[in-house]
């Protein structure tokens, strides 16, 4: 217990009512996101965008850089490079939301389900792969 005498009493009270009202602050938020239908939405919405936005990435690699550098070169490794890195993102994309059906939704659990939710999101992300623009070829 603290002293509530001398010249510093009232800002030592003061910091642990702030202190105190930050803890509870973090309590709400934390039972807010240990909320089971916000959770699944909020890891939903996520697996969504990345897919969304790696799809963007994988049909157009250098639109991107082209837009913030108009004299960016065009070399065919570096389009490789981030198409690749744009399909393991929409992998990803996609084994977030097959884990959150899987195991927030079905509540399943195991062993056997890893491989199971890599398969289905590789099967998935070849599904989701967009074409290529005619002019990238």
């Amino acid at each position: 217990m603290q002293s509530t005498t001398g010249p510093f009493a009232a800002a030592s009270l003061l910091w642990d009512d702030i202190f105190l009202l930050g803890m509870a602050e973090q309590m709400v938020h934390e039972q807010t996101l240990s909320n089971l239908i916000v959770s699944v939405i909020l890891r939903a919405a996520l697996g969504f965008y990345v897919v969304y936005m790696s799809r963007w990435f994988y049909a157009n690699p250098i639109g991107y850089f082209r837009k913030r550098m108009p004299d960016f070169p065009d070399t065919p490794w570096f389009r490789q490079m981030v198409r690749g890195l744009a399909c393991f993102c929409i992998w990803g994309g996609c084994f977030i939301i097959a884990t959150v059906i899987a195991v927030q939704i079905l509540n399943l659990r195991g062993d056997t389900l890893a491989p199971a939710l890599i398969s289905v999101s590789a099967l998935a992300t070849w599904f989701l792969l967009p074409g290529r623009q005619p002019d990238q070829e």
